[in-house]
């Protein structure tokens, strides 16, 4: 698919069954398929979710790091990135801010 082909990218928990390594390089690759100013969203995405005995014992995985590293290794070495034509702002929200069971419960 080209660069720019979409408008927006909605993916919830497809990619957490993927290595840590390969959510990075997919959700990379997203980045540029969306076209300037579309959006993407990834629920239940942590790397630390992902299946395999030895990332188990890293359930409270830090997300924030992980995906911070993600961007900025991409910035240093895909073209499009390094160029400045492709470039991603992100945040990372629990999701229990998203839905949450009580709504009077959340800040």
């Amino acid at each position: 698919l080209p660069d720019g082909a979409f408008d927006a990218v909605m993916s919830y928990a497809a990619l957490s069954h993927l290595h840590p390594d390969d959510q990075c390089r997919v959700v990379v690759e997203l980045v540029g398929k969306v076209r300037v100013g579309g959006r993407l969203w990834f629920g239940w995405n942590s790397p630390g979710i992902f299946a395999s005995t030895e990332l188990l014992t890293h359930l409270e995985f830090d997300r924030e790091s992980f995906w911070a590293d993600c961007f900025a290794t991409a910035a240093r070495q895909n073209e499009l990135w390094v160029s400045g034509e492709l470039s991603a702002w992100w945040e990372t929200i629990l999701e229990a801010h998203l839905f949450p069971d009580d709504m009077t419960a959340v800040d």
